[in-house]
């Protein structure tokens, strides 16, 4: 009992004061002194985005309840789907979703690389680390001095023929 009367003396201080929008309907809500956030009339629920944070708000059976939510049930709300990158090729060192879509990033040591010409024999090239990014249907290619990977690692065209000067392949 008692840590559930934090939880709600807290959020009636995070609250105080505060105005916030329904984001489906564009109406203003202003809190009541009781601090409680509830959906505008004609919504049975809400989303309100306070200052980096989001509270969902619902109204089930005449009861209005509201609760913190994290960035992370926000978007798999909006996005319908789970998010599960599955087994990653190695030497991937990032990969992530976002508005623009799903993009990968992944490093390439230097070494001796397969190279493979239509109509011609294969054959070997040595090559610089190679640091390559992906989204969606766009990739991209630089090259490395370092020999392992570096997030602040500087970064070169790369010395492929099929590869632009902003290292669009």
């Amino acid at each position: 009992m008692k840590s559930e009367w934090n939880l709600t003396y807290r959020m009636s201080i995070w609250f105080s004061g505060i105005s916030a929008r329904c984001a489906m309907r564009g109406e203003r809500v202003i809190m009541a002194k009781s601090h409680m956030i509830a959906p505008p009339a004609g919504c049975t629920a809400a989303l309100f985005f306070l200052d980096g944070q989001y509270v969902f708000s619902h109204d089930g059976d005449g009861a209005i309840t509201s609760k913190f939510v994290s960035t992370a049930a926000v978007r798999q709300a909006f996005a319908g789907e789970s998010i599960d990158s599955g087994w990653l090729p190695e030497g991937v060192i990032r990969w992530g979703a976002g508005s623009r879509g799903t993009w990968m990033v992944r490093w390439h040591e230097p070494g001796l690389y397969k190279v493979i010409i239509e109509g011609e024999r294969p054959f070997r090239v040595a090559l610089p680390s190679l640091l390559w990014f992906g989204q969606k249907t766009h990739y991209y290619i630089f090259a490395a001095r370092a020999k392992t990977f570096s997030p602040k690692a500087e970064l070169f065209r790369a010395p492929l023929p099929n590869v632009n000067s902003s290292g669009l392949i």
